[in-house]
């Protein structure tokens, strides 16, 4: 609820509604008359959220027909991807954002091995535009084809958000060999590889990226069990 309210928005989609294909809403929400929209949210999904329900429904779909966010870089047919930019202006500043949502990850690498993923650049998109890409697959080395390797990706690309790994690793870091930048956010919790009790998350802010601590990061606590403990908690307990 928090994306809605009467602030204006100076973000114009300047290539029509055909990019969020897939989705069950293909329209953009803020250029809803209907709607009231402050903040423009577009979303990938991720493994945890991917549309493998029951009709391939997705909780982002849920999310998108309430018009509160955007939902986007959704794949139905896995024989074949092609991702064409959204195309962003405002003022002079024109972005072209790709979406890649989660999908398995040895899937993806066949489909990577048999060229049957094509990245499209706008036409004249050279100096004129910023490519900003969204992922969400394995980035760590987890074994043959368990994790998209960032050579896989066009060198035309100027940044790319990193998700799904849980490890903070916010500040761009440089690939010597694609000349792009990967941002990797991290989780906003801790899980079972954030038990350093001083490691923290960031979330990114403003244009020029300056990492802001998470006021408030959700613990997970964890507790060792031996056995003859777990055994004495499964053992059924009398009743009278």
């Amino acid at each position: 609820m928090y994306t809605f309210g009467d602030k204006p928005i100076a973000v114009e989609v300047i290539d029509g509604n055909q990019q969020f294909h897939g989705a069950i809403n293909e329209s953009v929400n803020y250029e809803d008359p209907n709607l009231n929209v402050a903040i423009p949210v577009s979303s990938i999904h991720g493994n945890h959220d991917d549309p493998s329900s029951f009709g391939g429904l997705s909780s982002l779909d849920l999310l998108s027909t309430a018009g509160l966010i955007n939902y986007f870089g959704r794949w139905t047919d896995l024989t074949k991807v092609e991702i064409s930019p959204i195309l962003l202006k405002k003022g002079a500043t024109r972005l072209a954002l790709y979406g890649l949502s989660h999908i398995h990850d040895a899937r993806l690498s066949r489909l990577f091995e048999s060229r049957k993923v094509h990245i499209q650049a706008p036409s004249n998109h050279d100096g004129e535009w910023f490519h900003l890409m969204v992922v969400h697959q394995n980035r760590a080395d987890r074994g043959p084809k368990n994790y998209l390797p960032e050579i896989a990706l066009p060198e035309f690309l100027n940044l790319i958000i990193w998700g799904h790994e849980h490890d903070c690793h916010i500040e761009p870091q440089f690939n010597a060999r694609r000349k792009f930048y990967v941002s990797q956010p991290g989780s906003n919790y801790y899980s079972i590889s954030h038990l350093e009790p001083n490691k923290q998350e960031y979330q990114k802010c403003q244009k020029k990226p300056q990492p802001m601590h998470y006021q408030h990061n959700q613990w997970t606590f964890f507790q060792s069990l031996g056995r003859q403990k777990l055994l004495k908690l499964l053992k059924p307990q009398a009743t009278y």
